[in-house]
């Protein structure tokens, strides 16, 4: 299945994508709020065993997307829907060289409306480290709510909540 915007396509992940995902798994200022890169060596067992879950279980390929822009093909991020805090979690990460464009509200919103559309999701959580302001900052400008803050993994995160809009509901 493909999800697609104006600028980017969102397909499910396959063995082309490994040098995407482990570039996201050990690029220091992608895992700056995610616990730190991760050795090349982990990186690579740990993609080969996704990409191998994804082919195997049609749930996990059908929450797992790949981002590509339309206009240069190049594969530029990751959003991921999972089982999380207690409901549906939507994760994201993307290149730093396409930071700053609007690619990841973009998919993300893509992905929000897919989660709620299609697969009928009501609510959808998000966990970001309080201090990763321009994940915070995304979040907000897509309409989700800061709900709660706790400490995990040793830093304070905020948990955000996306509820989906009821039909005829006031903007």
């Amino acid at each position: 299945m493909t999800l697609k915007t104006r600028r980017l396509a969102l397909r499910g992940v396959c063995h082309d994508d490994k040098e995407l995902l482990v570039a996201l798994r050990t690029d220091p200022h992608v895992r700056k709020y995610l616990g730190g890169p991760t050795t090349l060596a982990d990186a690579n067992a740990m993609v080969e065993a996704n990409i191998a879950l994804a082919q195997a279980n049609i749930e996990y390929s059908r929450w797992l997307f790949v981002v590509t822009r339309l206009d240069n093909l190049e594969s530029i991020g990751l959003v991921l829907l999972h089982h999380g805090h207690g409901g549906t979690e939507i994760s994201y990460q993307f290149r730093p060289s396409s930071w700053s464009q609007g690619f990841a509200a973009e998919a993300v919103r893509c992905v929000m409306d897919y989660a709620f559309d299609s697969e009928r999701i009501q609510e959808l959580l998000a966990v970001t480290q309080t201090a990763n302001e321009r994940s915070c900052r995304l979040l907000q400008r897509l309409g989700w709510t800061a709900a709660e803050q706790f400490v995990e993994f040793g830093a304070q995160q905020t948990l955000y909540r996306a509820r989906q809009r009821q039909p005829g509901a006031d903007d």
